[in-house]
């Protein structure tokens, strides 16, 4: 008989791994289980749970994320197979949403296995819940894209097995260009139906973009037509909107599109910082490429110059200044090297910039170490100072003589392309009439005689073409460039009112579908008739793009905001709750993504017609679908990122919520809306809006 204290020491040790056991599940089932997928533990484990020859329809499934493998701690692994009885011979065990333990099964699951347990728990896989929403909704872009993305990880993984089951599957050993024509041909229908989306990159989410005829040998003529066409979409979208697809383009660098060398025929906004920074470092990752091409050759920002457009600037032109040594390098032409580096030092100039300057040399030596140190020496000196913006000196247009007219003078559409930026107005007293334009204390034309607007504007160009002219020429070339009419756009508004430019704003935001951050209740008193008309032009085309993209937070701000000058105010209640939601998607999470400006428009929608019960069923869904993240991390660090969704959630989301259960009292309700809140964000909630 064994002594007493070690049969309690023994019952103990046992009661202590049963209890690992408990706690995990109990883990588990604290988890929301709209958010969890189904969980498989292997037995037993190894160091990297992995289990070879997985079938192919379950590392669907677990792409998917229909299942996903656990690894308990040890103790609660010792414990499961101690309470189940399992020797060393392999056994494993799924789990459901809910956290429940569900089957079991020796050697290794099949995929009869889990479709059995999915069948037996009414649960139906996402691909087929995919099938069948594409079946009823085919343009909605982003279960398409979804759609895609399965079906080419699908496709590679049947063209070059996975050597394992493991937390990040990888293809291992050469392909079988027969398999692989076999594996990828399904890709290709899915393909053609997302290239007939508009903006079909938008439902890309990067993977499709590892397709590529010659790489998954599909050379046949129909995959590289497809592949054509869709590169000359791209390239033909990305004409229009240079700067805003610049770093879609620059993120598929690379894939073997050539995305990066569509860039050649691109004109950018004048004015403008161009081009993005992540360009030049996307066109430097092609070693076989040259020098930059002329349309990406740094332009800097027409003055006034902003503090922060400058900074921008000046890290273009370093990084410019880097990728040019890095070709140096390259060659062998070493002098020449040092000269771009130091170049790079002087735009830069910051330690920081020289500290990621110095990584990026020393990262490419260590693959190529024929390429040499990283120019110690060049470091070692003091750092220059970088070039200070440019000077502005706007025209000066001096009148003397009487005021009567001059109001009038000023909106003549002769001079509408001056705007305060670029031209000063100067009262001097007179009795006799005369006018003069200066250009810093230089004198550029004067005269004696009332102004007149035209013979002023002729006088004016002297001094060099506005920004605005820039765009004028631009958009007269390129009318469909909708970069450009977004930027005479903003810099039309800054001018209003303005009757000989109102009939262009409107145009270039309805054209550019901008986002208006002003209302017909604007101070300077938007045309209505204006406004409504393009209102009903631009808002169907919003929202057919919103039912292929629903998800799209800048679509919806363009909506909200046209919306209000639609003459019957359409509701964004409705079209919400008729947009295309996969039946997967909780409603709740992507309500609370969706951006402020909806939040607000159906606050306002709703009070206005004390429809308070559906005020308190949006914002409680949206709640409800708030990211439970705590603030602080497991170091006990604030996450700033989250810090900052809280300040706003406070009046996005919860004020409106908390407005709602005042006006019906429910009381109960709203105290539980502050509990809640003290979780999220470690605070009591405000007494008032903050």
């Amino acid at each position: 008989m064994r002594p007493l204290p070690a049969l309690i020491l023994a019952a103990s040790a046992t009661l202590a791994a049963q209890d690992a056991w408990t706690a995990y599940l109990s883990q588990r089932q604290a988890l929301d289980p709209a958010r969890t997928p189904w969980g498989l533990i292997l037995h037993p484990a190894s160091a990297t749970n992995e289990a070879p020859d997985v079938p192919l329809e379950l590392l669907t499934w677990r792409l998917d994320r229909d299942f996903a493998p656990l690894n308990p701690s040890a103790e609660a692994r010792a414990a499961l197979a101690r309470s189940k009885g399992w020797g060393t011979e392999p056994r494993w065990l799924l789990l459901n949403p809910a956290g429940d333990p569900t089957t079991e099964g020796r050697g290794q699951p099949t995929a009869e296995d889990l479709r059995s347990a999915f069948h037996t728990a009414g649960y139906v896989p996402r691909a087929t819940l995919r099938e069948r929403f594409l079946a009823e909704h085919p343009d909605q872009g982003e279960v398409l894209g979804e759609a895609v993305s399965s079906a080419l990880i699908r496709a590679t993984l049947e063209a070059v097995p996975p050597r394992a089951f493991s937390v990040d599957p990888e293809p291992s050993g050469l392909p079988d260009l027969e398999r692989r024509a076999a594996a990828y041909q399904p890709v290709l229908q899915l393909f053609t139906r997302l290239a007939q989306l508009p903006r079909w990159w938008r439902g890309t989410r990067g993977l499709p973009w590892l397709w590529t005829p010659e790489n998954t040998g599909l050379g046949s003529s129909d995959p590289m037509a497809l592949q054509r066409r869709m590169a000359q979409d791209f390239a033909q979208a990305w004409q229009r909107e240079p700067h805003a697809l610049a770093d879609f383009a620059a993120s598929f660098e690379s894939s073997a599109w050539g995305l990066m060398d569509l860039a050649t025929d691109l004109e950018p906004v004048p004015g403008r910082v161009w081009p993005p920074r992540r360009l030049l470092q996307a066109w430097g990752q092609n070693p076989a490429r040259g020098d930059f091409p002329k349309a990406l050759h740094p332009r800097p920002p027409l003055p006034p110059v902003s503090e922060e457009a400058w900074e921008t600037y000046r890290l273009v032109e370093a990084e410019a200044a880097f990728q040019r040594a890095r070709k140096h390098r390259a060659a062998g032409q070493l002098d020449e090297a040092r000269g771009a580096l130091q170049e790079a030092r002087r735009w830069a100039s910051s330690e920081r910039e020289d500290r990621r300057f110095q990584a990026r040399l020393a990262e490419e030596a260590k693959t190529n170490p024929a390429l040499g140190e990283g120019f110690p020496e060049v470091w070692a000196g003091p750092k220059p100072e970088p070039p200070p913006p440019p000077r502005h000196e706007p025209l000066r247009l001096v009148l003397r003589g009487p005021q009567n007219g001059t109001q009038a003078l000023a909106l003549h559409p002769a001079l509408a392309p001056w705007g305060p930026e670029d031209l000063q107005w100067v009262r001097e007293p007179g009795a006799e009439p005369g006018w003069a334009i200066f250009k810093g204390d230089t004198l550029l034309a004067s005269g004696a005689e009332p102004p007149d607007p035209r013979h002023l504007a002729i006088q004016l160009t002297a001094g060099g073409p506005t920004r605005l002219q820039r765009l004028d020429a631009l958009l007269a070339r390129q009318p469909d460039h909708l970069d450009a009419r977004r930027e005479r756009a903003r810099l039309l508004l800054a001018r209003m009112p303005h009757p000989a430019l109102e009939p262009v704003l409107a145009e270039d935001a309805r054209l550019g579908q901008v986002a208006l951050d002003f209302g017909p209740e604007a101070p300077w008193k938007p045309d209505p008739a204006l406004w409504q008309t393009a209102a009903l032009k631009v808002l169907p085309e919003l929202e057919r793009l919103l039912r292929t993209w629903p998800s799209d937070a800048d679509l919806w701000r363009r909506w909200v905001a046209w919306s209000a000058f639609h003459p019957r105010r359409p509701s964004p209640l409705a079209l919400a709750q008729e947009l295309p939601l996969p039946p997967w998607a909780s409603e709740n999470q992507w309500r609370a993504r969706l951006p402020k400006e909806v939040h607000g428009a159906v606050a306002q929608e709703l009070r206005q017609r004390g429809r308070y019960e559906d005020l308190r069923a949006w914002f409680q869904s949206a709640v409800e679908g708030l990211d439970a993240r705590p603030l602080r991390n497991d170091q006990g660090r604030i996450r700033p990122w989250l810090q900052r969704a809280r300040r706003e959630e406070i009046q996005t989301l919860i004020q409106p919520l908390r407005e709602a259960l005042l006006v019906l009292r429910r009381d109960a309700e709203l105290l539980a809306l502050e509990r809640r809140w003290a979780e999220l964000s470690g605070e009591a909630l405000p007494s008032s809006p903050q």
